[in-house]
C-alpha cells in the first residue's frame, strides 16, 4: 500500500519494514532474546504514545501550539516501535490494516467498494 507523505515522497508499508530491518540489524536490540524485544518494543511504544498525548494536552489544555516537527517526531516514533512490536509477534502492518478495516467495515459497513469484499475470515 503506498503512501504519499506531504513532502511527495512515495514509500510502501513494505519499504517501512525494510528500512526497520536495516535499522535493527545495527543496533543492539538484535541481541535480546525474542521475550526481552517484544517487551522493549510495547514498552517503547507505550512510552511514545504517551508523548504523543503529551504534545495533545500542551496544544488543548495549555493552549500551546504545537509544531509539526513534533508531530512527525514523535508519530514516527510510534510507527517504528508499532512496526516492531507486530515483528516481534511475527504480524506485518499490512496485515493489520486488512485486518483492521475489515473489523470496521463488518462493525460500520463498508468503507468503499473494495472493503465490501473484505471479511475476518481467514485471520
Amino acid at each position: 500500500m503506498p503512501t504519499q507523505p506531504s513532502n511527495g515522497v512515495s514509500f510502501t508499508l513494505e519499504e517501512l519494514h525494510q528500512s526497520i530491518e536495516i535499522q535493527l540489524e545495527r543496533s543492539t536490540l538484535q541481541d535480546l532474546t525474542d521475550d526481552k524485544a517484544l517487551q522493549h518494543a510495547v514498552c517503547g511504544l507505550t512510552e511514545e504514545a504517551g508523548e504523543v498525548a503529551g504534545l495533545l494536552k500542551r496544544e488543548v489544555y495549555q493552549e500551546k501550539p504545537i509544531e509539526r516537527e513534533r508531530w512527525l517526531d514523535e508519530l514516527g516514533d510510534v510507527l517504528w516501535y508499532l512496526i516492531v512490536t507486530a515483528r516481534a509477534k511475527g504480524i506485518e502492518l499490512d496485515e493489520v490494516f486488512k485486518y483492521n478495516e475489515a473489523k470496521l467495515a463488518k462493525r460500520y459497513g463498508p468503507f468503499g467498494q473494495d472493503s465490501a469484499q473484505l471479511t475476518l475470515e481467514g485471520f
